[in-house]
């Protein structure tokens, strides 16, 4: 069955990435005054990652499950890349024309920095866009995706079912052990770098694509979801999970407040914590009932539309607080966090719309353009799935329903979808998926005095 809810859930996820997204322009914001304190670290590029994890592996996991045609790489490619980089080239532009440090110096470091690949580097990350490491973790699963599902496949073969179900689940939960073996590896190796890379991050992908898997399985009749529906629907049972992943996210446990060097031990539970917390919210904006209140939260016109423009925002803020902080001064005190919000947050959302209306999409619109149709399998286009187009081999039923980015996750009333933007788009050519959003505590890049998050 699709996302319970259709149109509605879908919302609740466009919303979840912008409160992502509001979350990380908080703690940035926040740097700058004695409040460092205020924000949930680690939240906001970690729910992006859950989010990217559980829309860019649907197809695979469909594919896999021997109910659908293997995703077209090209296709997937080509989204992916139209999804991430006009915006940032965009964006990059501009900052190097407002700010000296950033212009690359020498030919390896144009190619670096214009394909992201600096991003993977500590000291390689742009002085004001030090944000972007996340972009380069997601890069990264871009491509190992389609890696990983053909390593299963070669495993399962073409089984399919629930043999091939309950490898993929295995597979995935195992990168919860992974990830924090490898991060135990880098800290005893010092690989500054490593907690910039994706196995450091890769249960917060593995876990999104977990659900994304139980969904399709689900839909196939190779599972069913009955009970758990049934708990995850108890009225309070999602909001009381959300706040206490949210205490537990904000305690000692997960280290000092602020921007701050971490414990080995405090790393990984704020991350763990941070990651828990998406998917409660997560698992909010798919199965509680429309009434509930996460879902009408998450479901505003507001958040609405910062979930749309969240990239751009994403992108926008960090350099938009280095200019404020060269050239202004502002109060200090709760009269000066309250000033700082509000200007930056406004600026960078207007920044955001703008960015998504005249870069975004079109570049959206190209990607799909340029795309190998394929037919849409029978499970996909069955008559419980209120699809408007045949979705093509790298959208999932979910991108059937939605187009845009995990970035802008809303309602397509009437047009097809893509795993990185679920957003209202038009018929046209539709958007692509997910992208970074934030930063969370990698050894801590430098945003003017204090430390990209």
């Amino acid at each position: 069955m699709p996302l319970e809810g259709g149109p509605r859930h879908l919302s609740a996820l466009t919303g979840l990435r912008g409160l992502a997204a509001l979350s990380v322009v908080q703690l940035h914001v926040a740097a700058r005054t004695e409040y460092e304190w205020f924000g949930v670290h680690a939240f906001g590029p970690i729910a992006l990652f859950v989010l990217s994890g559980f829309l860019l592996y649907r197809p695979f996991a469909r594919w896999l499950l021997g109910r659908g045609t293997q995703p077209e790489l090209w296709s997937y490619s080509v989204r992916r890349g139209a999804r991430i980089f006009p915006a940032f080239w965009v964006v990059l532009l501009v900052w190097m024309l407002l700010h000296e440090p950033a212009v690359p110096t020498g030919a390896a470091d144009w190619i670096k920095t214009l394909t992201l690949v600096s991003s993977l580097e500590f000291f390689g990350l742009t002085p004001g866009l030090e944000q972007t490491w996340s972009m380069g973790t997601e890069l990264t699963w871009y491509v190992a995706v389609p890696v990983i599902a053909l390593l299963i496949h070669a495993l399962v073969g073409e089984r399919g079912g629930r043999t091939s179900f309950r490898v993929q689940a295995l597979l995935l939960v195992s990168s919860l052990p992974i990830a924090h073996l490898f991060r135990a590896y880098a800290r005893e190796q010092e690989w500054q770098d490593a907690p910039m890379w994706l196995p450091s991050y890769l249960y917060c992908f593995c876990l999104g694509a977990l659900v994304g898997l139980a969904l399709e399985a689900e839909r196939e009749g190779i599972i069913t979801l009955t009970r758990t529906r049934r708990v995850l629907g108890m009225p309070g049972l999602l909001l009381t999970a959300t706040v206490l992943m949210l205490v537990l996210t904000c305690s000692p446990l997960a280290g000092p407040p602020g921007l701050v060097t971490l414990t080995f031990q405090e790393q990984v539970l704020r991350n763990l914590f941070a990651c828990g917390l998406a998917l409660v919210l997560l698992a909010a904006g798919l199965f509680s009932p429309p009434g509930a209140l996460l879902m009408r939260l998450l479901s505003t016109r507001w958040m609405q539309a910062t979930g749309r423009w969240s990239y751009g925002i994403y992108l926008w803020h960090v350099p938009l607080i280095v200019l404020l902080w060269q050239e202004v001064t502002f109060p200090s005190g709760v009269l000066g966090l309250v000033t700082w919000l509000v200007v930056v947050g406004s600026v960078s959302c207007a920044l955001g719309a703008a960015t998504w209306v005249w870069v975004e999409k079109p570049a959206i619109a190209w990607s799909h353009s340029q795309s190998l149709p394929t037919p849409a399998p029978e499970a996909v286009v069955a008559s419980d799935v209120p699809v408007t187009a045949p979705a093509t081999a790298s959208e999932s039923p979910a991108e059937a329903l939605v187009e845009a980015p995990a970035e802008a996750m809303a309602a397509a009333p009437a047009g097809p979808v893509d795993a990185a933007s679920l957003d209202p788009v038009p018929r046209d050519p539709a958007p692509s998926d997910a992208e970074p959003v934030e930063v969370v505590p990698a050894p801590a890049a430098r945003i003017g005095k204090h430390r990209a998050h």
